[in-house]
């Protein structure tokens, strides 16, 4: 076996910290800066035998220093990982640093999740130590995993290889930055990624590389089959050669050189790119396996709860057997074809691989979803990266199974048949130079799966070969990718959510939501019952503001792709939100609620409140950092909080006021909360929570309140557009007018259709203080100020 040097590991090294070393130990001093979040901070340090030498947190202080030493080797090879628990980083003041016999060898700030610093280590045993490639030759790599780090002076083809100097299983990786030393088997997360070259075992890449921009080499081998060093080397094959004549049907975009190949129709060789599904290497693929689940793997739709889920892994093979290649470009040159909004920061290729499992009816079945990350040349020869990519002809892009969210989550999947289908390209789409796929036939393949769980409640599967027929979409298209809307029809235009029908999920569908929400009788329909759970909340208004905001609707050329996934049920038993009765005010006639959320940031709320009829709800978290909706329903005595512009009130360490509802009298001796009807994350996940200090004893009061229509804006101060609400007979006022602060009429709003929530453009306002007045049927004038930004 080669040397290993890698960061993680269980073992425990039985050192003690001391003051004072004896024989030839030195100490070793970790000091730990804490942010404001001092619980969600812990850290581990490990010797170069990868065994635990140190460690330390959660702690209890913020912005405090704690230190730890222990005795170590001098020079001796140490990794110290800092973690965050909570996973939106360790941020300023939080820091660290590490003495050894003295001596700092390194400090500085936190950021992100965690991070993951070597110290005293050899050169080339991690990503952060890589050795540099100054020039063109042969380099030996030492480690189990070697790290070299090189920056190119010229733009164009380098060769990396193994070939004829190498006798063992190699693989050669290159990545754009350097991250946590994380060494997979796979090209998950590579810039590009070669394992079995025309060589033999060994690995080779021909890619593209840009001038003055830093790749990090890694050469590995395949389950530690190589017993020695690894030889490979590195060679410049000059600019990126190809056809340069945009109007020739085998144009290459990427291409400086013109090497004479341009071809132009008629020429049979122009027939166009083929991407072609492997259905063998999907069906020997196949594996069940239980994953963990991570807070992105919820985030992007990979699984469909928390805790242990039960996946069917599996491996997507895609090979161009067309003439021309399929190029798919990156985001900067070809914007509308990837998503950047993402919890892994990754880049996505839309609409490149959809997983879908149905019933045996063709009804779509949840179990997550799959978007293609980087879409790359892996046979060796090819020319896409990360950096530029597609799949050459002739050539091959493969998602291993094991890859992040190559699987479907059949964790709550009911016993049944089902038709378990993966899609290249379902949408048909062509590729950014406009190369339409010659044969659409060959994208999709499928399997009969039936799926029973046992006493336990752990599923499995077993294939199903007889009766399953190839899949065809609702509309009879062989491997298309045609769904049923949510009223049933094939190919329909009503979305899950779009309760104003105008075909997209934006605020004015939230509002819809609230209205709807403060009616007598609600009826939960498939559109609009998001969560599945058979009634309309706060929180499938909550699943609309996620499906607006985290992008996971796209428009391709008046093709709309990747539709939210609904329904969509997911408790986070991680996170806990409380609420409870502060403040009674019986001379302004309202009852404050403050809110405990230290471990998480909340989106939307709704709870009920007995003991009082309310005349009105106001949120008092600060508008400018949560603009708020607020309605309630006057027969339940429901509340509904939400922001429909996806901001939320952040996690706070201490109980903090969040509404004040208003009353027109109270009906007992008692106020209550009760119950917390849902409480949801930043994620659109249900939290768990709880009540405290629920109910405040009152006498009964005789309190009698206007029964007239009145206004509320928020948020205020308004920067262009506003929500008001009528609260009272929100069908008597029919138009509203806007003073200035000299009393001049500066603009009117005509009423149609009043709803408890309206929005309303200020935007033409200069900035200033204006009054809001309206009149309704009974002669009652409400008048409203605010600030206009």
């Amino acid at each position: 076996m080669k040397k290993i040097f890698t960061t993680f590991g269980l073992a425990l090294f039985s050192l003690f910290a001391m003051s004072q070393c004896t024989g030839n130990y030195v100490s070793a001093e970790v000091t730990i800066l804490t942010d404001t979040w001092p619980g969600e901070t812990s850290w581990q340090l490990f010797n170069a035998a990868n065994e635990l030498v140190l460690s330390g947190g959660p702690y209890s202080t913020a912005s405090t220093e704690y230190s730890a030493s222990a005795c170590v080797l001098p020079n001796e090879c140490l990794s110290l990982a800092i973690y965050d628990s909570y996973g939106d980083g360790i941020f300023n003041p939080g820091g660290y640093s590490i003495t050894v016999n003295g001596v700092e060898v390194g400090s500085g700030a936190v950021t992100g999740d965690g991070i993951t610093q070597h110290f005293n280590c050899p050169v080339g045993s991690f990503c952060s130590t890589a050795a540099p490639i100054l020039d063109m030759g042969s380099y030996t790599a030492t480690f189990d995993n070697s790290w070299f780090v090189f920056t190119p002076t010229s733009t164009g083809t380098y060769s990396i290889s193994t070939c004829g100097l190498s006798t063992c299983d190699t693989r050669v990786y290159i990545y754009s930055a350097c991250g946590n030393d994380i060494n997979t088997e796979g090209p998950e997360g590579t810039f590009a990624y070669n394992d079995v070259a025309d060589c033999g075992e060994q690995a080779e890449i021909n890619t593209i590389l840009i001038a003055n921009n830093i790749y990090y080499i890694r050469i590995g081998d395949t389950n530690n089959d190589c017993a020695g060093d690894i030889n490979f080397s590195i060679s410049y094959l000059g600019p990126p050669a190809g056809c340069t004549d945009i109007t020739a049907c085998n144009y290459n975009p990427i291409a400086e050189d013109d090497d004479g190949s341009c071809i132009y129709y008629p020429n049979p060789l122009c027939s166009g790119p083929d991407l072609q599904i492997d259905s063998l290497a999907f069906v020997t693929s196949l594996n069940m396996l239980t994953h963990q689940t991570a807070s992105c793997d919820i985030v992007e739709g990979c699984v469909l709860g928390y805790g242990t889920r039960y996946v069917i892994s599996f491996s997507s093979k895609v090979n161009n057997i067309g003439e021309q290649d399929y190029y798919i470009g990156n985001p900067t040159d070809n914007p509308e074809m990837f998503n950047t909004q993402n919890c892994h920061g990754h880049t996505h290729y839309n609409a490149y691989g959809d997983y879908r499992l149905f019933d045996m009816y063709g009804n779509l079945i949840p179990a997550g979803h799959k978007n293609g990350f980087c879409v790359m040349d892996l046979c060796g020869f090819g020319q896409y990266n990360c950096g530029d990519m597609g799949i050459s002809a002739g050539c091959y892009d493969v998602y291993g199974a094991g890859t992040q969210c190559q699987w479907i989550d059949i964790t709550d999947v009911p016993d049944g048949d089902y038709q378990f289908v993966v899609m290249i390209n379902p949408y048909h789409m062509p590729d950014a130079l406009g190369r339409i796929e010659e044969n659409f036939l060959n994208n999709a393949t499928q399997i009969c799966i039936h799926i029973q769980h046992d006493a336990n409640g752990v599923p499995s599967y077993q294939i199903i070969t007889n009766g399953c027929e190839p899949y065809v979409d609702c509309e009879g298209v062989p491997g298309g990718a045609a769904l049923y809307d949510c009223q049933g029809v094939c190919g329909g235009p009503a979305l899950f959510g779009d309760l104003y029908t105008d075909s997209q999920i934006d605020s004015d569908d939230i509002i819809t939501y609230m209205n709807l929400m403060a009616e007598e009788n609600i009826v939960a329909t498939t559109c609009n019952d998001l969560s599945g759970n058979d009634a309309v909340s706060i929180y499938d208004a909550a699943l609309a503001v996620w499906c607006d905001h985290q992008a996971h609707i796209h428009d391709i050329n008046g093709v709309v792709l990747d539709q939210c996934a609904f329904p969509r049920n997911i408790e986070n038993p991680n996170q806990t939100v409380g609420l409870a009765i502060s403040e009674l005010n019986m001379e302004n006639n309202y009852v404050e609620i403050e809110m405990m959320n230290t471990n998480a940031d909340v989106l939307a709320y709704q709870f009920k409140i007995t003991g009082l009829n309310i005349s009105s709800v106001v949120s008092v978290v600060n508008a400018v950092e949560y603009p708020a909706l607020t309605v309630f329903n006057d027969f339940t005595n429901d509340v509904f909080v939400i922001s429909a512009v996806d901001s939320v009130i952040l996690r706070q360490n201490l109980a903090h006021a969040v509404c004040r509802v208003y009353f027109s009298e109270l009906t007992g001796e008692e106020i209550c909360i009760n119950p917390i009807v849902d409480i949801v994350n930043k994620n659109a996940e249900l939290t768990a929570n709880f009540i405290y200090n629920g109910c405040m004893t009152v006498g009964v009061n005789e309190i009698t309140m206007s029964q007239s229509s009145h206004l509320v804006i928020q948020p205020n101060p308004i920067a262009g557009s506003a929500f008001v609400q009528v609260v009272g007979d929100r069908n008597a006022m029919k138009t509203l007018l806007v003073h200035d602060g000299m009393g001049r009429l500066v603009q009117t709003i005509s009423v149609e259709r009043m709803n408890k929530y309206f929005e309303v453009d200020f935007s033409t306002l200069s900035a200033g203080v204006y009054t809001l007045t309206g009149q309704d049927t009974s002669g009652a004038v409400s008048t409203e100020r605010f600030v206009k930004l």
